[in-house]
């Protein structure tokens, strides 16, 4: 702002017409420079023109009104969702229910977990950071490697133990993420071994920072991850509804009222933060912006994509064309059109025939 104030936007819009086609009498009729719709060439220290001053103004003002309208918004809207979730809490059947009983949820977030112990990737165990952890605190310099055979067995036998059975159902996701784990360390050993050599040094001094565990750091590893998957687990009796209906209401007073704004993607203008949230917790049938994203089942193919799309939307002429363009010569005046034939590859025979229909109708009409 010390070289130049800049453009000013109302509504993520630059300065719209007030009078008769232009922004303020103070500008020609359809006006389109830059001063007419808002741009603040001056900065604050060489000083704003009269017009220039009453577009900062407005643009200032949104942003008053923004964030006057919004307390309002944000605060009835936690209002009604805190009312209409603070009976539910978690059962000992492990069931989420409200104060007539009735089930609401039968396991918590489907999984039990509770967001807030969570680690890497929403799981309760980063196991990459607590083995290098445990290698820091726990070097067992005098203990022996264990190789990938004796770790796969060692760690099969500890999982069958009662300790880690007792997680079961709930707990055989993670149950599986250690036996994962375990079985990528061994299979990293073999292939150092075998790239280097069985009784080689530079094995050990690779495996050291890596892959080496001994029977001290195993069973350390086993203890600290069962406790975490232990304390993972909402208690019974927790506020789920109370904790979910602050979780939503809490970030919306962070957020700005109107956030349409996609910087240079016109086609992204679709409705985010406090309406968005108000839409989804009024049950909206009529949504300002409604929009889907599929995923493909075979999402690496380009000309299967095409077909897929070909088939659930209309295509236009311009799509399948190198050029349209109107050609005025001195003994008539036509639209030619070049197609553009590797684009039909992937057109169902529905769009094909629209294309054919366009087409003749031109060529008719010329």
């Amino acid at each position: 702002m010390i070289s130049c104030v800049g453009q000013q936007a109302v509504g993520g819009m630059r300065i719209q017409n007030g009078f008769v086609d232009r922004t303020l009498p103070h500008f020609e009729v359809n006006s389109l420079t830059p001063s007419a719709k808002g741009f603040v060439a001056n900065s604050f220290y060489t000083g704003l023109t009269a017009t220039e001053f009453f577009f900062h103004a407005m643009g200032g003002r949104e942003g008053l009104v923004d964030t006057a309208v919004k307390t309002a918004e944000t605060g009835y809207m936690a209002r009604r969702l805190m009312k209409a979730l603070e009976d539910l809490s978690m059962q000992y059947d492990k069931t989420v229910r409200n104060s007539e009983n009735t089930v609401i949820q039968f396991i918590y977030g489907d999984d039990g977990l509770n967001p807030n112990v969570m680690e890497n990737n929403d799981r309760p165990v980063d196991f990459a950071r607590l083995s290098t952890s445990i290698r820091e605190t726990l070097p067992c310099r005098e203990e022996d490697t264990l190789n990938p055979t004796e770790l796969r067995s060692i760690v099969k036998s500890k999982l069958g133990e009662k300790r880690f059975q007792d997680l079961l159902p709930e707990g055989a996701e993670i149950l599986k993420e250690i036996n994962e784990f375990f079985k990528a360390m061994a299979q990293k050993q073999a292939e150092l071994i075998n790239d280097i050599g069985k009784n080689s040094v530079e094995v050990s001094s690779l495996t050291w920072n890596s892959c080496r565990f001994t029977i001290s750091q195993l069973n350390r590893f086993l203890d600290v991850a069962l406790n975490k998957c232990t304390a993972s687990y909402v208690e019974p009796g927790e506020a789920v509804g109370a904790i979910g209906a602050q979780s939503i209401s809490e970030p919306g007073t962070q957020m700005t009222l109107k956030t349409f704004h996609f910087s240079g993607i016109s086609s992204m203008n679709v409705t985010l933060g406090v309406p968005r949230l108000k839409e989804i917790i009024n049950a909206s049938k009529l949504i300002s912006t409604p929009i889907i994203t599929v995923k493909l089942e075979q999402d690496d193919n380009k000309i299967a994509a095409r077909v897929v799309k070909a088939g659930i939307e209309k295509t236009t002429l311009g799509q399948v064309s190198k050029y349209i363009k109107e050609v005025f010569a001195s003994q008539a005046c036509y639209i030619s059109i070049e197609l553009d034939m590797g684009k039909f590859y992937g057109f169902d025979v529905d769009s094909l025939l629209q294309i054919y229909l366009v087409l003749t109708f031109l060529f008719f009409f010329h």
